[in-house]
């Protein structure tokens, strides 16, 4: 029986290699061609993971920071504190991320009349519903408060427009009773 041999792997480490196991310096070159190549055919490949695509901007799926500034309705103007988005692909969705939904986090919303303000607190936060993107436009609401957004996405930026119908009859703002809004809104990817 043939004494094990040392073979030096990464310069720093010797392993223990039993006769059956050694390659001949042909049989190395070639497996070592074979990797490569399997290497290449993997690269070629398309990912399956959804999740997993380099600056693809359909790709909302993540954490994003949203605020929604200068919504303006008759006599009143209101802008959200920064809201954490987190945001998923949908179930079904055809076309990579075409559909998608998700969670905001609780949040604050001051608005002013006059001299007047309310801070209005969502302790809940909001379903993420109804989000579509398609060639670079993005449109979804928040359920509960309503808030109807669309516009423009990339990389790691969108903003556009956002409209929702804000009850303030049990605020301090009560005389202002319920008011549509509209305003901008951006958010990053965190």
């Amino acid at each position: 029986m043939e004494p094990l041999g040392l073979i030096e792997l990464a310069r720093f480490r010797r392993v223990l290699i039993p006769p059956s196991l050694r390659l001949s310096r042909q049989s190395r070159v070639s497996r070592a061609g074979r990797a490569v190549l399997l290497a290449i055919s993997v690269l070629g490949l398309p990912s399956c993971d959804d999740d997993v695509v380099g600056n693809d901007p359909s790709n909302v799926a993540g954490r994003w920071v949203y605020q929604a500034a200068e919504l303006t309705g008759p006599e009143v103007t209101c802008t959200t504190s920064e809201i954490v988005l987190t945001l998923v692909r949908a179930p079904g969705s055809i076309r990579l991320d075409s559909r998608f939904a998700g969670s905001a986090f609780a949040f604050t919303m001051e608005c002013r009349r006059d001299e007047r303000t309310v801070t209005l607190l969502f302790s809940e936060g909001a379903s993420v519903v109804n989000g579509q993107i398609d060639e670079g436009l993005v449109a979804f609401d928040f359920e509960a408060p309503d808030f109807i957004h669309t516009g423009e996405v990339t990389e790691d930026s969108m903003g556009g427009t956002v409209a929702t119908r804000l009850d303030l009859t049990q605020s301090s703002l009560s005389d202002a009773g319920v008011v549509n809004l509209i305003g901008e809104w951006s958010a990053v990817r965190d």
